[in-house]
């Protein structure tokens, strides 16, 4: 990572955040997140001498190296502003998908919200498939942001192998391969498929995957491994989850932005349903609940146009205030607070949120329904997610 980095600009906290985060006064851990270099093979890197402005865009935050003399386009640019048109539709800006974001980075926003950082989880993210898989994402992370951080950013590591077009051979040869990297702990396979009518993105060609025996046989080998499993899907695909924790109760699941309900902000019905189906998944006791993804597509727009990547965005009570403190609050009480932990999704809910904030709204919609306790936070901020993981702090030695 020898490319030059421009760093974020900072903010000073609202009032209430800066009181809320000093309740964290240990090494959090952060279960969510997601780390890019525009080099690197992800679907952004077709972007990386991309004429923003020209095409009506704003321009990242960090500026894109210059193209070199007579350079081609691997796609032509009108076709990569007409993707990136649609993609925004879901993520609300560019800024928080390809702009380069690395471990300094986040240590950046950790300390901009006062608080430290004991360890992290990365998520997949669109690593180019190759001969074995998104291997080289798992070994990129490992020797490049793992290592040189001494394990502090990239506790641990949460790839991806096809569960769909492999034979559970191949699956096993894979995660073999992976588990060969000290930090890695299991995968994610996106199951997020759109309905007719949803302003979202389909992540995934085939819907209710739980029905197909191919990708049931794939999702038996991570029993073998005692890899973990980190679930996204759409809100109106969370009984998938609970007929794969039904059907698999000895593999541990990590629920990623409580399913992603698209609309509920601006839905009763969405968030009925919701609600159903999270009950019926918090009766199953190998599901764990990420408090992340603080995302456009709940119906969060307000939030994304105060451009927090340029301003001090909204405030902590802001959000606590809003359809994700209620989903905060709404998920505590089903799941408990030994099955809840935080996560930032950082870069992507950049799009909504700057990180002390974010983070303090998770303690604002907390101190809500009475859970105040120094106990009680350190499980969600920091205990939860290690013992999921099984992971390894940075600070250990020191407490």
């Amino acid at each position: 990572m020898s490319q030059k980095n421009t760093k974020f600009q900072r903010f000073p906290l609202s009032a209430e955040a800066a009181r809320a985060n000093k309740k964290l006064d240990f090494g959090i851990v952060d279960g969510h997140h997601h780390l890019d270099l525009n080099t690197l093979p992800r679907p952004s890197a077709v972007y990386l001498h991309f004429p923003f402005e020209k095409f009506g865009f704003e321009p990242l935050v960090k500026p894109l190296p210059p193209a070199p003399a007579g350079y081609e386009p691997p796609v032509p640019f009108e076709l990569l502003a007409e993707n990136l048109r649609h993609m925004l539709s879901f993520f609300g800006t560019q800024q928080a998908t390809m702009n380069t974001f690395l471990p300094s980075d986040l240590l950046d926003m950790v300390e901009e919200a006062g608080v430290k950082l004991a360890g992290s989880v990365h998520l997949q993210a669109g690593w180019e498939h190759g001969p074995m898989g998104e291997l080289g994402e798992t070994k990129w992370l490992q020797e490049e942001v793992n290592a040189p951080t001494k394990g502090q950013v990239a506790t641990g590591i949460v790839g991806t192998v096809d569960l769909l077009n492999n034979t559970p051979e191949t699956v096993r040869a894979q995660l073999k391969a992976h588990f060969q990297y000290s930090a890695f702990r299991g995968i994610r396979y996106t199951l997020s498929h759109t309905r007719p009518g949803m302003n979202d993105l389909t992540f995934n060609p085939q819907d209710n995957l739980v029905e197909n025996p191919k990708f049931l046989a794939n999702y038996a080998v991570l029993e073998e491994f005692g890899a973990e499993f980190d679930l996204w899907c759409y809100g109106h695909q969370l009984h998938q989850g609970v007929v794969l924790a039904k059907k698999f109760p000895n593999i541990r699941i990590a629920l990623n932005h409580f399913g992603t309900p698209i609309n509920i902000g601006n839905d009763k019905k969405v968030y009925q349903k919701w609600l159903n189906d999270m009950t019926e998944l918090s009766k199953c006791p190998n599901v764990y609940c990420k408090l992340s993804g603080l995302m456009k597509p709940l119906g969060l727009e307000k939030f994304l146009y105060q451009k927090p990547w340029r301003t001090a965005g909204p405030t902590a009570r802001d959000i606590a205030d809003s359809i994700f403190g209620d989903m905060i609050k709404t998920t505590v009480k089903l799941f408990g607070v030994d099955r809840c932990f935080f996560g930032s999704n950082f870069l992507v809910d950049w799009a909504c949120a700057r990180y002390g904030e974010l983070l303090a709204s998770f303690v604002l919609a907390l101190e809500d329904i009475g859970i105040t306790s120094k106990a009680d936070l350190r499980k969600i901020f920091r205990e939860n997610c290690a013992k999921f993981y099984k992971l390894k702090l940075s600070d250990e030695a020191k407490l």
